[in-house]
C-alpha cells in the first residue's frame, strides 16, 4: 500500500516519512511512501502511480484548494497537514478523510489514520492460526499478549481470548520480533500495548497484568523504553 506526501517542506516530509515508517512497523504493516516538493508534480506522480491514502502539505505556497479538489477528484484519500487551527476550514473543499498537525510522531499519526482503518487494514500482517479443525486470520497488530496453555496457547486480542494449536514456541516463532517480546518462559507481549511496568508486571492495553521473568527485567524494561522512544520521537535527528 502507498502513502502520498506532498510538501515544499523537505524538512516535514523526512519527519512524516519516518513517522509512517515507525508506524507501519508498529501496526506490522506493508507500507511504502512516495513524496513530491509541489502540487504539479505530486498531480503527475500520482496519474503513474496512484496511492491509496495522501498527506497535503496546507501550508505550502501557492494552493488553491478549489482547483486542487476538481483535480484530485476523489482519486485518493486525503489528509490536511498543518500547523494552523483554521488549516481544515481553508481546506473544506478538499472534503479531507483527516487532519495532521506537523509535530508529528507515530504515535499522533496512529491516532489520526485509526477512524480511517478500512482504508489501510488490508496492508496489515495476519497470522494464520489453527484451533481445533478450522484457521483464523488475525492481524498481528491486533494480538495484545499471549500465554501458554499446555501444548497450545492462549492469545488475548482485541476481539477477545483465542485458544490456537500452536505451543508458545511455535507462536513466538511467527511474530516480528522488534515488536514482541517473551518476557518469561509462558508469555509473551506486543510492546505497543504495554501501558506500564510495574514491579514485576506489564500492565497491557486490555488491564491485564502480565507476569515478567527474574531474569529479563532489565530487558524488557529497556525493549519497552527503546519502543516508547521510537514511537514518541518526531524525527530521528531530533
Amino acid at each position: 500500500m502507498r502513502f502520498g506526501i506532498c510538501s515544499e517542506d523537505g524538512v516535514f516530509r523526512a519527519s512524516l516519512r519516518h513517522a509512517i515508517q515507525v508506524w507501519s512497523a508498529g501496526v506490522c504493516a506493508d507500507m511504502d511512501t512516495c513524496e513530491w516538493p509541489d502540487w504539479p508534480s505530486c498531480l503527475e506522480g500520482l496519474g503513474a502511480d496512484p496511492c491509496e491514502l495522501l498527506f497535503l502539505d496546507a501550508d505550502s505556497a501557492c494552493m488553491h484548494w478549489d482547483e486542487i479538489a476538481r483535480q484530485l477528484n476523489g482519486a485518493c484519500a486525503l489528509f490536511v497537514c498543518s500547523d494552523s487551527s483554521h488549516a481544515a476550514i481553508d481546506c473544506y473543499a478538499l472534503h479531507p478523510r483527516g487532519f495532521l498537525t506537523k509535530q508529528v510522531t507515530a504515535e499522533s499519526l496512529e491516532r489520526s489514520l485509526y477512524p480511517c482503518f478500512g482504508l489501510w487494514r488490508k496492508a496489515l500482517a495476519c497470522l494464520n492460526l489453527s484451533i481445533g479443525r478450522n484457521r483464523v486470520s488475525l492481524p498481528v497488530c491486533e494480538l495484545l499478549w499471549a500465554e501458554a496453555r499446555g501444548r497450545s496457547c492462549v492469545l488475548h486480542s482485541s476481539h477477545g481470548q483465542i485458544t490456537v494449536n500452536d505451543t508458545l514456541q511455535e507462536l513466538t516463532g511467527k511474530l516480528p520480533p522488534a515488536l514482541f517480546f517473551r518476557c518469561q518462559k509462558s508469555f509473551v507481549v506486543n510492546l505497543r500495548h504495554i501501558r506500564a511496568v510495574s514491579g514485576g508486571m506489564l500492565v497491557m492495553s486490555d488491564g491485564a497484568q502480565v507476569p515478567v521473568g527474574r531474569n529479563c527485567k532489565s530487558e524488557v524494561q529497556q525493549a519497552y523504553a527503546a519502543f516508547r522512544r521510537a514511537w514518541t520521537l518526531r524525527h530521528p535527528e531530533t
